[in-house]
């Protein structure tokens, strides 16, 4: 179900950026990220919002997997995949063949979002998971960590990772585990799931007063789902007539988060990057972080 088990550029064909030279070995760690996305925001278009932006930065460890990974997977891979996705889920194809690994959020980035909301023994639950590539991050600040994921090749990939798996859709899923966590992170995932409200809403149901919710987007939106090797607009939409990312931010906040009974705690702006393919060598979307809460009731 996460935009993570694909490439950004499968997700979004057409809005995916792969401008500027990819990163050098001789660079410093606060130049590539940056180089190659944004971080920073017009606070006075965020509205009310403003207040809540975190600026993030790039660092050593978003320079370090642009370096391990700038390479695009070769045309025999490429290929093998793009053939696999016409016979199964592009998710499972990707996972079968541990293709795209991906970068959000670094631990330090992870850090400055939820880590001043911790106690000891913290408790994620990363919803969609993908590969586990962006979870990895969060090891260092989390005790138990499950996912959940759908698709059967990427939730092996999870296991193998060391993570406690749930293999559901956690959208339209009856029964699943009730465990209260102390972060629960959907990053990339409304925005390719049929039912984003009702999913949003279900998330909302497992929160604790003390619970952040941690959702990321790439923006503007541009929501689709992909069933089997077909690509097919969501039964649930989502607001995507902004124009730009800080009008996207105002307008989901305003029409999505805050109508679903959640209080905005923080927003951040960081790159999603894809390993690319023989389309492109390095995808990158440009994603809004949301940390949320229950709103008093």
């Amino acid at each position: 179900m996460d935009a993570r088990s694909g490439s950004a550029g499968d997700q979004d064909i057409g809005r995916v950026t792969t401008e500027g030279r990819l990163p050098e070995q001789s660079e410093k760690p606060s130049d590539a990220g940056s180089r190659l996305g944004r971080y920073d925001a017009d606070l006075g278009a965020l509205a009310e919002f403003g207040s809540r932006f975190v600026p993030l930065a790039s660092d050593a460890e978003t320079t370090e997997w642009l370096l391990a990974h700038g390479a695009p997977h070769g045309l025999v891979r490429s290929w093998f995949v793009e053939l696999l996705a016409h016979v199964m889920s592009s998710y499972d194809a990707h996972g079968l063949t541990g293709s795209y690994p991906m970068h959000l959020l670094s631990m330090k980035q992870w850090r400055s979002l939820v880590g001043a909301d911790l106690k000891a023994g913290a408790r994620l639950l990363d919803v969609g998971a993908g590969a586990g590539y962006v979870t990895d991050y969060a090891r260092p600040l989390f005790e138990h960590i499950t996912c959940s994921e759908t698709s059967k090749q990427l939730a092996r990939r999870l296991r193998a990772r060391g993570f406690e798996v749930i293999e559901a859709d956690l959208a339209t899923a009856e029964h699943t585990p009730r465990t209260e966590y102390d972060v629960i992170s959907c990053l990339n995932v409304l925005d390719r799931t049929s039912y984003p409200r009702r999913l949003l809403g279900h998330l909302r149901s497992r929160c604790t007063q003390s619970t952040r919710l941690v959702v990321a987007m790439p923006l503007p939106v541009s929501a689709h789902v992909h069933v089997g090797g077909a690509t097919i607009s969501p039964v649930e939409r989502l607001p995507a007539d902004a124009p730009t990312w800080e009008a996207s931010v105002v307008a989901l906040s305003r029409e999505l988060f805050l109508p679903s009974g959640l209080s905005i705690v923080r927003i951040a702006r960081a790159p999603y990057f894809s390993r690319g393919d023989r389309h492109a060598a390095l995808y990158v979307l440009d994603d809004a972080i949301w940390v949320l809460q229950p709103a008093p009731t």
